[in-house]
């Protein structure tokens, strides 16, 4: 009996190790879903990009091997033509790997051209009838000189240099048409037919840039933007309003760097009173929400710190004379990707705030191939 015993025991041994095998496996599976399921809301995994954090008690290292997954391509060797096969395809894989992903995704990616038509989003898409041309325009992003120039080539003026900011954006609000004003079968032959490009510039470098023309310098447009702003800015971080208000001699109220970084790193802000959603003004909205790069297939896309080469190449490519080239100036200089300028105002930062930052544009870093600029690395140690 005993020795019926033995081997009965040890079977049952082996059946309890492999219900326990078979449990662990089972929970790991679902541990692994869980975690692709029910990322974090708003930071999305896509791109071998893997956001995971909740932003509560995130330490440096954390915030070190957040930085380094799948590292952007800096290979500056490819010819132009096939630098522009890359930033395509990056946009077309970012587009295919976040709509696997699209619940977790806010404010969310727009695919249906229709879509984006009905909600009146084609604003920013200018339509160049002489050249057969569309150029979807971020501003911060060179959009006043691109606006001049086409101004020119469409013959309302005869030189970029006889135009003010102002004068720019009311000639062109004036003469020129943008695709939200076509009819969706009309919308979709100009897409169909014409060339199209944007341009695009690191999201760190865009929001220093909108801060300091919009909340900082004194320029006439500013003090417009300010009197809209600005409130609805400092309550959100709660600052002191009385104090605020003494310190603009036009008697707006002032904006401090910190105080803008929070507001627009978070797309839900609470403002008093209540929940407003952020609009995200244009200015320092993404740049995925402005021109909808996976609605919309760009025939060329441009680099900020490629201006002027990505710039002189897509005239040429439609046609423009070699004499005409890309305006040298801008009419409100904020030298804000200069490293020094980068380093000075995002050091008043939190470690939690820059990344916060990071994730709020997760998409336009990820979909335009954008890294973290250098001097903000160096703050993050």
């Amino acid at each position: 009996m005993a020795v019926c015993m033995q081997p009965a025991r040890r079977l049952g041994r082996m059946i309890g190790n492999k219900r326990i095998f078979v449990c662990c496996v089972f929970l790991t599976l679902a541990a692994v879903v869980y975690f692709v399921v029910k990322q974090p809301h708003g930071y999305p995994m896509y791109s071998g990009r893997i956001l995971q954090m909740s932003g509560k008690g995130l330490d440096l290292q954390d915030t070190r091997q957040l930085f380094t997954l799948n590292p952007p391509d800096t290979n500056h060797s490819r010819s132009w033509e096939d630098e522009q096969v890359h930033r395509r395809k990056l946009i077309s894989d970012t587009c295919r790997a976040a709509k696997k992903r699209s619940k977790d995704i806010y404010p969310r990616l727009e695919y249906d051209f229709s879509k984006v038509h009905s909600e009146r989003w084609l604003k920013f898409l200018l339509v160049v009838d002489s050249l057969k041309m569309v150029y979807c325009y971020v501003p911060k992003v060179g959009t006043t000189s691109w606006k001049r120039l086409l101004l020119v080539l469409e013959g309302r003026v005869n030189s970029t240099e006889e135009l003010g900011q102002k004068k720019t954006h009311n000639l062109t609000v004036s003469f020129m048409r943008n695709l939200n004003s076509y009819t969706p079968e009309e919308a979709k032959w100009v897409l169909t037919n014409y060339k199209k490009f944007l341009f695009v510039r690191n999201p760190f470098e865009r929001i220093l840039s909108a801060y300091q023309d919009k909340f900082q310098n004194d320029y006439p447009a500013s003090k417009i933007f300010r009197t809209v702003w600005s409130e609805m800015i400092i309550r959100y971080s709660g600052g002191d309003l009385s104090e605020a208000r003494q310190r603009r001699q036009d008697g707006t109220l002032n904006v401090t760097f910190p105080q803008f970084a929070r507001f627009v790193a978070d797309s839900n802000s609470l403002v008093s009173g209540g929940r407003v959603y952020n609009q995200r003004n244009e200015h320092w909205m993404e740049a995925y929400r402005v021109c909808h790069p996976c609605a919309i297939d760009y025939d060329w896309v441009g680099h900020y710190d490629s201006m002027h080469t990505d710039a002189d190449r897509i005239l040429r490519a439609v046609g423009v004379d070699t004499a005409v080239r890309f305006p040298n100036f801008t009419t409100n200089p904020t030298g804000s990707s200069s490293y020094d300028t980068l380093r000075r105002y995002y050091s008043q930062l939190s470690t939690e705030e820059i990344v916060a930052i990071y994730r709020n544009y997760i998409l336009d870093f990820t979909m335009f191939g954008f890294d973290i600029p250098e001097p903000i690395k160096a703050i993050l140690g």
